[in-house]
């Protein structure tokens, strides 16, 4: 069974997509091939790549900026492979991944199985595994996601590619990797979880707008159960405000959307207090005086 490797580039940064395509080229699983969908990137795949002789690994450049899900897309149509196994460019996998994963997906022998894995989370100096427990049958993937501490990244995903192709990503442009989870639960897809570490997730802090999340969410609505909906607001909406430093609006946001000030409190404003302390806590009371 061939398997075919996807991985998009766009990056600012070099010694970065060297390190996901080694780690790709020394699977124990070894009929692979590698898609590398430059998406008219600063530095250049083929730049990145140009001491490395190895044939299965295929380069595609741009001619223009076309977004993360359109790069996907592309390489979809491109892939050869019965299933296709997707990898963050700044993401590396231990040895064995697509091995297990392959052997789980046989088990299965349906083309609407999504195999995943645990990974090991390094951002900001900490580094932690996640998820802990895998999706149960029955739960939606919105409740495991945003209620349950669940976690189905884009680079622990091995699918049938052609099933693949008839989700496809959408270019919003934020939250790919949730949208496409829930686009395959719409499709009739199941996911498989392998409890084992079997690649690392680098987390690479930015500050993201957040009205393209709030605008994600109103479009994808009907994909959230009412509990994943709110605590989605809470969880990625209202951190995104924080880290604006909008605070106002931040405590605006709560009110409108029921979400409880002592929940905020607890899940988001420790992290300010910690940052401001000593001075954190009259800050805060300040600002909600303020916002009334």
């Amino acid at each position: 069974m061939l398997v075919t490797v996807l991985i998009t580039f766009y990056s600012k940064e070099s010694d970065l997509l060297i390190n996901a395509v080694y780690s790709s080229l020394n699977q124990t699983y070894k009929n692979i091939e590698i898609l590398i969908i430059d998406d008219c990137s600063f530095v250049k795949a083929s730049d990145e790549l140009r001491n490395l002789c190895d044939d299965r690994v295929r380069i595609y450049r741009n001619e223009n900026n076309i977004g993360m899900a359109n790069s996907i897309n592309k390489g979809l149509r491109l892939a050869n492979g019965e299933v296709v196994a997707f990898l963050d460019y700044d993401d590396v996998w231990y040895q064995n991944k697509i091995e297990e994963q392959v052997k789980h997906y046989r088990m299965e022998d349906s083309d609407k199985a999504i195999i995943y894995t645990m990974a090991r989370i390094k951002s900001r100096g900490s580094s932690y595994t996640k998820p802990k427990v895998g999706i149960k049958q029955g739960e939606r993937v919105s409740d495991y996601l945003f209620c349950n501490d669940g976690l189905i990244q884009t680079s622990g995903i091995l699918m049938n590619t052609k099933t693949a192709r008839k989700i496809g990503m959408d270019d919003f442009r934020r939250h790919t990797d949730y949208q496409f989870c829930l686009a395959a639960e719409a499709h009739g897809c199941y996911f498989r979880f392998i409890d084992t570490v079997l690649y690392e997730h680098i987390v690479i802090p930015k500050l993201v707008d957040y009205n393209l999340s709030i605008k994600w969410l109103e479009a994808y609505r009907g994909f959230f159960s009412t509990k994943a909906f709110s605590s989605f607001k809470n969880s990625v909406i209202l951190k995104l405000i924080i880290a604006h430093g909008e605070y106002k609006l931040a405590f605006k946001y709560c009110r409108d959307n029921h979400i409880p000030i002592i929940t905020m409190f607890k899940s988001v404003l420790s992290k300010l207090i910690k940052s401001y302390a000593p001075s954190g806590i009259t800050k805060i009371i300040t600002i909600i005086k303020n916002s009334r």
